[in-house]
């Protein structure tokens, strides 16, 4: 049996110290000083110096990966509401705080930015309650985006906040598109982006809306052309750019051949081993049915004693191949 480790226990009074194991009992008289105890009419406890010092340093190193955890999540949440270095949960609390907005001693909306394949057909949704706001956009580090041009990246981008804006309209209580929504639109794009030409469409023309929006965009656009020499007055571009993290430098997956392997029509890379071997004549896979491997005339399985390999996974395949063999004559 494993002895037990014994500390120095000392009394914070006399500096007198006993032997006690790390955890001693709470009626072991070793973690009392008896003589400070009967001169002071309590009891009083000894501590342990070396536990104590233990403890600090715990302690010290479990704030620290506490501090470390809060700066991760805290920039993973940034990462998560940023599009192209653009803090959309930023522009969402500018435009929430101008003072034509009723709602802006409310809470800012929750923002959350969905990143999709392909162009979403869907460009956003706001809760007009004032709960949170919706922006779908197409994702950096996939192929549909690696093939617009640089010009329509950048369009792509001031869509991507005016829709956010469009949907910042719905959350300060405007439901439906018409003349309020129109003149709710033309006074956040005055007030948060010093937009020109936000009072010059008639808000009871039709679509009074779209043209504002078509408008924001073609001005938005010319401005985020080169964010890096942004004007002291777009502050809120800025400023949303100081808060938003930049998208992770990702290469496009490469574009598969249309044209399809000779032996392998499923073109996995795994098989080309079973592909290349001289008695396959060629492999067909039916997903859930596994894969076929036919052999050429004069090859044989001696483990199923035909012309025919048919597995589940690449691996059983790869197995049953150590079985084909050339007929003997």
């Amino acid at each position: 049996m494993a002895k037990t480790k014994m500390k120095r226990w000392v009394c914070p009074l006399c500096g007198s110290g006993k032997l006690a194991p790390s955890r001693p009992r709470k009626d072991d008289t070793r973690r009392f000083c008896l003589p400070c105890s009967e001169k002071t009419g309590r009891l009083v406890e000894r501590t342990c110096p070396a536990l104590d010092k233990e403890r600090s340093v715990k302690e010290t190193m479990r704030k620290a990966k506490k501090a470390v955890k809060a700066v991760k999540a805290e920039q993973a949440h940034r990462a998560k509401v940023s599009y192209l270095g653009f803090n959309f949960e930023t522009l969402a609390e500018i435009m929430w705080r101008i003072p034509s907005n009723k709602r802006r001693t409310w809470d800012v909306p929750e923002v959350t930015v969905s990143r999709y394949t392909v162009a979403p057909r869907i460009q956003g949704r706001g809760w007009y309650n004032g709960s949170r706001v919706k922006v779908n956009v197409l994702n950096p580090s996939e192929r549909g985006y690696h093939r617009l041009t640089p010009t329509a990246r950048t369009h792509h981008l001031a869509s991507s906040i005016s829709t956010l804006l469009h949907e910042m309209v719905h959350a300060m209580g405007v439901r439906h598109h018409g003349r309020d929504f129109a003149e709710t639109m033309a006074v956040v794009m005055d007030e948060a982006w010093d937009f020109p030409g936000a009072y010059l469409v008639d808000p009871g023309s039709r679509a009074a809306w779209r043209t504002l929006e078509d408008r924001f965009i073609a001005w938005l656009a010319d401005k985020l052309t080169s964010p890096s020499t942004l004007a002291p007055q777009h502050k809120h571009l800025v400023t949303a750019l100081k808060h938003g993290v930049p998208e992770t430098a990702k290469t496009p997956k490469p574009v598969k051949s249309d044209t399809p392997h000779p032996k392998n029509p499923t073109g996995r890379k795994s098989m080309d081993e079973v592909a290349s071997h001289p008695g396959v004549d060629s492999i067909e896979y039916k997903g859930y049915g596994g894969y076929w491997v036919y052999l050429k005339d004069g090859w044989i399985s001696t483990d199923t004693d035909c012309q025919t390999i048919h597995e589940l996974t690449t691996r059983d395949v790869k197995q049953a191949m150590q079985y084909v063999v050339k007929e003997d004559g």
